[in-house]
């Protein structure tokens, strides 16, 4: 059996840093377009876009074994 952990965030702290400004600057532009109270919408918006983050902020498993590979 081989397990590994592999963590993008982790090793590259400048691009995750800089996918955060990201989505704070689409958030807060989006809030701006949409017009005034619209932030409930900014912060779903925002959610989203780091929900589609999650294998880049949070460490995946590996494991290798008789009956194949598992994340």
């Amino acid at each position: 059996m081989i397990e590994w952990t592999v963590h993008p965030a982790r090793e590259r702290p400048v691009a995750a840093l800089g996918a955060l400004a990201f989505v704070a600057l689409v958030s807060t532009l989006a809030a701006l377009a949409l017009g005034p109270g619209s932030t409930f919408y900014a912060w779903i918006f925002a959610a989203l876009l780091l929900g589609s983050l999650t294998p880049f902020y949070f460490p995946t498993t590996y494991v290798l074994d008789d009956l194949g590979l598992s994340v």
